[in-house]
C-alpha cells in the first residue's frame, strides 16, 4: 500500500497526516501535531528535524509520498475580475490580469494561482493567489534539508477548493 503524507508546516506547529491505501481510498494512518520551538532558523529547522526525522526513520514510511502547503498568510489573496470565460483563456492571462492588484511584489516574483468562482457571459470572477517566490524557497529549503521533495505544493488556502488529484 503506497503512503501519502499531508506536512504543513506554520510558524509555531508542525502538522502531519499520513495515509495508507490506493487512490480508490485511503485511510488516515497517524497524525502528528507537534509545537515549533526555536528563535533562530536554524533552531527551527532543528525542530522540523526531530519531528520528521522520528517520523520518517519508521520502515513504512521511508517511501512516502509527500503532500506540503504553504501558510496563506504569506500570500496575496485577491478577488478579480477577468474578461473571459474559458479556463484555457483565463490560465494564459491570468499573471497578466493579476500583475495589477499585487502591489507589494512584481509579477516575476510571485506563483500565481487562481480559482474560477463564477462566470457570466462575458467575463469570470476569479479568487487569485500570489505566493513569493522567496517563501516558496525557504519552505522548499526546510523540506530538502530533510531529504523531502514533496510532489505537491499548494497554498493551504487553495485546498478549500476541493481534493487534491491528478486532475486538478
Amino acid at each position: 500500500m503506497t503512503r501519502t503524507a499531508g506536512l504543513e508546516i506554520t510558524h509555531n506547529a508542525l502538522r502531519l497526516a499520513i495515509f495508507s491505501g490506493s487512490a480508490k481510498k485511503y485511510t488516515l494512518v497517524d497524525y502528528r501535531e507537534e509545537p515549533l520551538e526555536g528563535e533562530t532558523p536554524e533552531e527551527r529547522q532543528a525542530a522540523i528535524s526531530t519531528v520528521l526525522g522520528e517520523i520518517v526513520a519508521h520502515k513504512e514510511n521511508q517511501r512516502m509520498e509527500f503532500v506540503t502547503c504553504l501558510d496563506a498568510r504569506q500570500s496575496i489573496i485577491r478577488e478579480i475580475s477577468v474578461p473571459f470565460t474559458r479556463d484555457e483563456q483565463i490560465a494564459k492571462t491570468v499573471r497578466f490580469e493579476a500583475e495589477n492588484y499585487l502591489h507589494a511584489y512584481a509579477i516575476e516574483d510571485v506563483v500565481v494561482e487562481h480559482l474560477k468562482c463564477s462566470s457570466t457571459e462575458e467575463s469570470s470572477r476569479l479568487l487569485i493567489c500570489a505566493a513569493p517566490k522567496t517563501k516558496l524557497k525557504v519552505h522548499l529549503a526546510e523540506l530538502t534539508a530533510q531529504q523531502i521533495d514533496p510532489g505537491v505544493v499548494e497554498l493551504d488556502a487553495d485546498l478549500i477548493s476541493g481534493p487534491i488529484g491528478p486532475d486538478r
